[in-house]
């Protein structure tokens, strides 16, 4: 018999420990800068808790660190990863016609946790987007651009990283994101992932 996870809800509506999902999604769901995430046990979550963020001020050292761009909106978009530590590209996509910032940080904040579900990648995961956080608490895009002016490789990208995000999210994988503070710690890294 598979032994039962434990949440930890360190950014939501009311922090600490659950034991069911649906209760961290009642914690978490249209809340921004939500963080969360699923451990084999009530220890490894209270460590987890306490661990919290780096102190303010203190710029991260570690992580991967999202960054999505669209020249106009909707126009041509990019987007990509690097990990924060070493300044690696993780990965880089587009251009894609019809696409938006929002749109092109969601994708990058779904292709950065499936890093860390594939073990991949540690994480944490950082953005400056707020609206793209919460569209992935909410595993949907919930873009407002016109479907018939977007590229069809976009739209089936949204639609899949839709799917993977509330399968993963359903299955108790953790969709931890964390806010990027630009004001304190300077413009995310990028090093170039968005330049042709």
């Amino acid at each position: 018999m598979a032994k039962q996870k434990v949440y930890a809800v360190r950014r939501g509506r009311t922090p600490g420990i659950y034991s069911s999902w649906t209760d961290v999604q009642e914690q978490t769901t249209g809340f921004r800068g939500a963080e969360f995430k699923s451990f084999p046990s009530k220890v490894a979550a209270q460590e987890w808790l306490e661990d919290g963020q780096s102190p303010p001020g203190e710029r991260p050292n570690g992580g991967i660190a999202v960054l999505g761009f669209s020249d106009g909106t909707p126009g041509p978009m990019r987007y990509g990863a690097v990990d924060v530590a070493t300044g690696l590209h993780l990965f880089s996509e587009g251009p894609f016609d019809g696409g938006t910032t929002n749109l092109a940080e969601f994708l990058a904040l779904a292709d950065a946790i499936r890093l860390v579900a594939d073990g991949d990648h540690e994480g944490p995961i950082w953005t400056t987007n707020e609206i793209a956080m919460i569209w992935v608490a909410k595993c949907l895009a919930n873009s407002t651009v016109d479907p018939r002016k977007v590229d069809p490789e976009l739209r089936l990208r949204v639609t899949k990283a839709e799917n993977w995000l509330a399968s993963h999210a359903k299955n108790g994988g953790d969709l931890s994101i964390r806010k990027w503070d630009f004001r304190e710690w300077g413009e995310i890294p990028h090093d170039g992932i968005l330049k042709d």
